[in-house]
């Protein structure tokens, strides 16, 4: 799934029926190298009140006149413990 811009994101909680949506951000690791930086963490998502999925961000960032800027952000779910291998 390819989310982009604000109202995109807004709309990401409906998708959970209603039931709440949290998404919580663990063992972050950022490199920088200049005005480029590349940052990793793992993701859980929490949907009411179970784990709705977990997985990765993977992004990049770029140093602007303003502070830091996400330039791209790329997610990698997990695949599931029972899926078939």
């Amino acid at each position: 799934m390819i989310v982009e811009g604000h109202d995109a994101l807004r709309a990401l909680p409906a998708q959970a029926g209603g039931r709440g949506m949290r998404h919580l951000l663990v063992n972050p690791v950022i490199d920088v190298t200049g005005d480029a930086a590349h940052g990793r963490a793992y993701i859980v998502v929490l949907l009411g009140s179970g784990i709705g999925m977990v997985g990765s961000y993977d992004d990049e960032l770029v140093r602007t006149a303003d502070g830091w800027k996400l330039a791209k952000r790329v997610f990698t779910m997990d695949q599931p413990a029972d899926a078939p291998a």
